[in-house]
């Protein structure tokens, strides 16, 4: 679900006239769907709330509701026109500071549940979702630290000035690299890409976090793409506008506009913070790419003893020389694999 589609529900309700009584106004807001999700807003104080509508045997689920700061989830009393036997299930706002951040949360939860089958699943993901937000909630309140503004940046200029043009705006699904998975772009069974960016006045090491994160196994591809940045005042750009000019291509396909907001969100990009990157322009001084397979130095899950994961190590570029590639044979080889989606 589009982040503006849940705001335009919260607002439209807002904006109608609501009893002066405690209980809520609410708006289904996943048609069709087959476990429904109601945007809320209580008639005293106007909370913004997303609603869950459950079975009492479902309720053995949520013996130890969650609790953080931002935010509660609770069973509300009943509801005018919920189904005798039904409990309803409230994720609420609670600090308003939090507001953007609670819509790109609740937006991703009712996506989620709108591809259930099973109130139960449902709950489930709300809950599993839940744990998110604590991580949501820290980004929001710190913003991109130095480190993880460079290491994005680089990302999505792989994302606009590569993967996008030679591949197509589908490309956006293929970025996970908030999202703990080994590589920062994955297509499953076919190709990853993994993307290193440093301010260091050489490039000639990376840190490789954990021994999954140059393991080819089950891809026919795996890229190693290095980046050295440095600011440019001049000419250089802004996070936000690479952040506005990829939202902006990515408006043509709805679901991969969608796709894009929560990716952003996971890595940490809010409008909050817009003000705080303005200032800082980058430039791309130097690139290179690599094919990592056989004969790359690396770790591997197979090469460590039995006890032994999630290391991290530095990777001497002057050793892979030897598997090194220009663009033109690093986009050909992108081409070869076929991942062309719609422009």
């Amino acid at each position: 679900m589009r982040i503006e589609t849940l705001e335009q529900f919260w607002q439209e309700i807002e904006a109608s006239p609501k009893p002066d009584q405690l209980g809520w106004v609410r708006r289904l807001a996943n048609a069709g769907a087959v476990v429904p999700v109601h945007a809320a807003v209580a008639c005293r104080g106007g909370t913004r709330s997303i609603m869950l509508d459950i079975p009492v045997t479902a309720v053995i689920l949520l013996q130890h509701l969650p609790s953080t700061s931002g935010l509660t989830v609770e069973l509300v009393p009943a509801l005018q026109n919920v189904p005798e036997g039904m409990r309803t299930l409230a994720v609420a706002l609670e600090d308003y500071q939090y507001v953007d951040i609670f819509s790109v949360f609740c937006a991703d939860v009712v996506d989620g549940i709108s591809r259930c089958v099973k109130v139960q699943d449902a709950v489930l993901l709300l809950l599993q979702r839940f744990q998110r937000w604590q991580q949501f909630l820290s980004k929001a309140v710190d913003g991109l630290s130095q480190q993880a503004l460079i290491g994005l940046y680089g990302e999505l200029q792989v994302l606009r000035e590569i993967l996008i043009p030679l591949c197509g705006i589908g490309m956006v699904a293929a970025w996970c690299g908030a999202q703990r998975t080994p590589q920062d772009f994955i297509v499953p069974g076919i190709c990853a890409v993994e993307v290193k960016s440093t301010m260091a006045r050489s490039m000639l090491r990376v840190r490789i976090h954990g021994e999954r994160q140059l393991d080819d196994n089950g891809l026919t591809s795996l890229f190693l793409v290095c980046f050295r940045l440095q600011r440019e005042e001049g000419s250089g750009e802004s996070l936000n506008q690479l952040v506005d000019e990829l939202r902006q291509r990515a408006a043509i396909a709805p679901e991969f506009s969608m796709i894009l907001d929560q990716h952003l969100a996971d890595a940490g990009w809010f409008e909050r913070h817009r003000q705080r990157y303005e200032a800082q322009r980058l430039v791309v001084a130097q690139r290179r790419f690599f094919r990592v397979g056989e004969g790359f130095p690396r770790l591997l899950p197979r090469s460590l003893a039995a006890g032994i994961d999630e290391v991290e190590y530095q990777l001497d570029l002057r050793s892979c020389e030897s598997m090194e590639c220009g663009f033109k044979e690093f986009e050909a080889s992108l081409r070869a694999l076929e991942l062309a989606s719609g422009k």
